[in-house]
């Protein structure tokens, strides 16, 4: 072995590698691990932010959909007002947040009457059944179908 060869080997740390495994593999592996880390910590921080969300919901009356709602949403799970910060764009997501939140209720809402109308063999009449949920989709919102110009029946 050459000067330099002896150098190059001198100065290579020599990791604890497991049997059979070779450099590569044992990088890869502690890739996946740090990976799975991040993806932890990221699914915490989206659970932080969905609950922030859904608190501020009660204050969109007081403060309408504003980083103030947020605030007091974040105030009322008992974290400093400067935690909010960790929702980007406050008003936007809180709407899009009720949008979701309130689109997956009438989602189940509908499937569960559904499965009741099968589970005693009754006919489902659409018309009916449409306009029962976007009376409901309405009422999420606040509205009223009476307060609703557009008449689709």
């Amino acid at each position: 072995v050459s000067e330099e060869g002896k150098q190059i080997e001198s100065n290579t740390v020599k990791q604890d590698i497991p049997p059979g495994q070779d450099h590569f593999s044992q990088k890869a592996k502690e890739d996946k691990a740090s990976e799975d880390k991040e993806t932890k910590e990221d699914d915490e921080d989206e659970g932080i932010k969905e609950s922030i969300l859904s608190a501020s919901l009660k204050f969109v009356p007081g403060y309408g959909w504003s980083k103030q709602a947020i605030e007091a949403g974040t105030e009322s799970l008992g974290h400093p007002s400067v935690t909010s910060g960790i929702i980007a764009d406050p008003g936007i997501s809180l709407v899009h947040h009720h949008y979701q939140v309130s689109n997956d209720l009438l989602a189940k809402l509908m499937k569960k009457e559904i499965d009741e109308l099968k589970a005693s063999n009754q006919e489902l009449k659409v018309t009916p059944f449409l306009k029962k949920s976007i009376e409901k989709r309405l009422r999420m919102n606040g509205l009223s179908w009476g307060s609703v110009v557009v008449q689709w029946f």
